[in-house]
C-alpha cells in the first residue's frame, strides 16, 4: 500500500494546501547530534516520476487518494528509430502491433509486448520462442486476446518450426 509507505509524506503531495505545522517525518544524525526532519511542504526543485508496468498482475490497483495527487500518462510501446537501433526487428514488432491493434480490447492493450522483446532481429526465433511465445501463451490461459489465437500461433510458426500448441 503506497500510500502507507509513504506515510505522512503522502500528505505533502497534496497540491495548495496551506499547513498549520510542520510534519515530522523522523530524524537524521548530523554532526553527532539528532535533528527532527519536519517539513511543511515538497521543495519546488523536487520532481517526482514514478513508472508502473500495468501488465504486472502483482500490482495492486493505485488508490484514488494517490492517484488525484499525480498526472498519470500511458505509454504504449512504438516501433524505435532504425538508425538508432539498427537491429531492433521492425518487421515482427509491426506484425504483432497490427494483432494487438486489431483484436485488442482498451484492458488487453496495456499487455502489449514493449521494445524489448523485438531488440534483436538476428535472434528473432529466440526472441518469439522464449519471450514472446511464452508470454501470449500466458495472456491466453487467462483469458486475453483469445480472438488473436490462431493469428499470433501462425505468426510465430512462420518464423519458428515450433508450433505455439505443442
Amino acid at each position: 500500500n503506497l500510500a502507507n509507505v509513504l506515510g505522512p509524506v503522502f500528505y505533502l503531495f497534496e497540491p495548495n494546501t496551506e499547513r498549520k505545522h510542520k510534519l515530522h517525518l523522523g530524524t537524521i544524525w548530523e554532526n553527532g547530534q539528532e535533528k527532527p526532519i519536519e517539513l511543511e511542504k515538497l521543495p519546488e526543485n523536487l520532481y517526482v516520476l514514478a513508472t508502473m508496468n500495468t501488465a504486472d498482475k502483482s500490482l495492486a490497483v493505485v488508490d484514488f487518494a494517490l492517484r488525484r495527487r499525480f498526472a498519470w500518462v500511458t505509454l504504449y510501446p512504438h516501433k524505435l528509430d532504425i538508425n538508432k537501433y539498427p537491429k531492433f526487428d521492425t518487421v515482427l514488432f509491426e506484425k504483432v502491433d497490427e494483432l494487438f491493434s486489431r483484436y485488442a480490447t482498451d484492458e488487453e492493450l496495456n499487455l502489449q509486448p514493449g521494445q524489448s522483446y523485438f531488440m534483436d532481429e538476428t535472434k528473432r526465433c529466440d526472441n518469439i520462442k522464449f519471450g514472446l511465445m511464452p508470454l501470449m501463451k500466458e495472456y491466453f490461459a487467462e483469458g486475453f486476446l483469445l480472438s488473436a489465437k490462431e493469428e499470433f500461433a501462425q505468426l510465430f510458426t512462420s518464423y519458428t518450426d515450433t508450433y505455439m500448441y505443442k
